[in-house]
């Protein structure tokens, strides 16, 4: 279903009427009835999924001994 909406009406409340479209839909502006032009809303950039470290790093496995050296040498250099 389309969205009609008059000149006055969108110019008044642009920011409800756009934030409720989805990427790619679309509104027809009327003027006295007659369509005087459509909006129609760009595909929103795909987000990369965040990357879960503490998910990553429980699926790896470490040897206890070598990640205490690790932290060692990390703690000696600050």
């Amino acid at each position: 279903m389309k969205k009609t909406v008059s000149v006055a009406e969108f110019t008044k409340q642009f920011g409800p009427i756009t934030n409720d479209l989805p990427a790619g839909g679309s509104v027809l502006v009327t003027s006295y009835g007659r369509v005087h032009g459509r909006y129609v809303r760009e595909g929103a950039p795909a987000r990369r999924p965040r990357l879960d470290l503490g998910k990553r790093l429980a699926q790896e496995e470490y040897d206890p001994e070598v990640g205490g050296r690790l932290i060692d040498s990390l703690l000696a250099e600050a």
